[in-house]
């Protein structure tokens, strides 16, 4: 204890940061469709350091992914976590579209809001997604055909229906936000090495400020990350952002472990 009490303030900010950026990992759900090595990485456990976050109510339980799995398969992980599913006949052929993934009869679609469902956000619990009462009814939809995506058949025309139009305009819009993310994630990994290199060199309100400079910044990103978030962003993106994120948790790190020097 008396190690941490002789932290600087400027420490424990920096400390504070590493935490908050370990938590927005943790909880990114939609890493699943990242590649299996960025999820068998570990990050730092939180829970201990937030005791203002709540604990999921117990009667309460997380609603199982479904986009693009079989009817069976859905049925059978609801009935596991206590839910049960009400199957209606959905077209999102757009969604492959955009993805570039073959949806097959039966596949399902994404879950769209209902009143069955509740969100948890992660700046009040520990956990954060869809959640529903045990036992609740949830209404997923599913395709009753088989549907290659555009990008994936050799003589495939251009569509001249609006909906087409819509659905290539917005894939554009978003893998151009995804670039630009990327490249912001450059910048500031730079920015925390150039400040790692001059910290030696810095007094405590110098540190202080720079520290200051850097978590701006990077709430900034994070809120432009967790926007992206709820995008339908394909498995390259995922992995991309994933790593960025892991990339810029390591130079915090290091620049951690140098403010710690005495």
């Amino acid at each position: 204890m008396e190690k941490f009490r002789n932290l600087k303030l400027w420490q424990i900010i920096v400390i504070g940061i590493v935490i908050v950026i370990g938590i927005n990992m943790l909880f990114f759900h939609h890493s699943k469709q990242a590649d299996e090595k960025s999820n068998n990485k570990t990050y730092p456990s939180s829970a201990p350091f937030f005791s203002s976050k709540k604990s999921i109510p117990t009667d309460y339980v997380k609603v199982p992914e479904t986009y693009l799995k079989q009817k069976s398969q859905v049925e059978e992980e609801f009935k596991q976590s206590g839910l049960s599913v009400n199957f209606v006949t959905v077209n999102f052929d757009n969604k492959s579209d955009i993805s570039g993934k073959t949806i097959s009869n039966g596949m399902c679609d994404q879950i769209s809001e209902q009143s069955s469902l509740k969100y948890f956000s992660a700046s009040e619990y520990y956990d954060y997604g869809d959640y529903a009462k045990k036992g609740a009814k949830i209404t997923v939809g599913y395709s009753d055909h088989d549907y290659t995506p555009k990008s994936m058949v050799d003589d495939s025309k251009e569509s001249t229906s609006e909906k087409s139009r819509v659905s290539s305009s917005n894939n554009a819009t978003e893998s151009a936000d995804v670039s630009k993310l990327l490249s912001e994630y450059d910048s500031f990994i730079k920015k925390i090495k150039d400040t790692s290199n001059k910290v030696s060199g810095m007094n405590d309100t110098e540190k202080l400020n720079a520290v200051t400079d850097l978590i701006q910044e990077q709430t900034t990103i994070t809120e432009k990350y967790d926007d992206l978030k709820q995008e339908t962003l394909t498995a390259s993106e995922s992995t991309e952002l994933m790593n960025k994120s892991i990339d810029m948790l390591q130079e915090y790190n290091k620049l951690l472990a140098k403010l710690q020097d005495k």
